[in-house]
């Protein structure tokens, strides 16, 4: 029975190893892929952290008098994948900022929480 006992530990032990070692690329896969072109009506920019890390951004510019929506994707996305959102909401007279992660898409830096 012990045996048992101290097999199922080390196996837990493993385990939790494990995911500490791992946690980082499940809360933040970071897809990379080239910056993308800006569409139509649309202006590609490169906004500075805090730290003055580059990031980059999409901007479909509001028509006067509307208002702008700041869009950050999902962990799992890129601004790529969420240009359709962003042209759709564009496509209504509403401006849209589609901002990237550090770390996504053509960043080299590290996605951070705090960051």
């Amino acid at each position: 029975m012990w045996n048992v006992v101290a097999l199922l530990a080390g196996l837990y032990a493993l385990l939790a190893l494990a995911g500490c070692m791992t946690y980082r690329m499940a809360l933040f896969p970071a897809p990379h892929g080239p910056a993308p072109a800006a569409p139509p009506g649309a202006t590609l920019r490169e906004l500075r952290a805090d730290d003055a890390v580059p990031v980059l951004a999409i901007h479909f510019p509001a028509p006067p008098g509307a208002r702008t929506i700041v869009h950050f994707h999902g962990n799992g996305e890129t601004v790529q994948n969420v240009l359709p959102f962003g042209q759709a909401l564009a496509a209504r007279g509403i401006g849209v900022l589609l901002v990237e992660y550090r770390g996504y898409g053509p960043s080299t830096e590290s996605p951070t929480e705090q960051g």
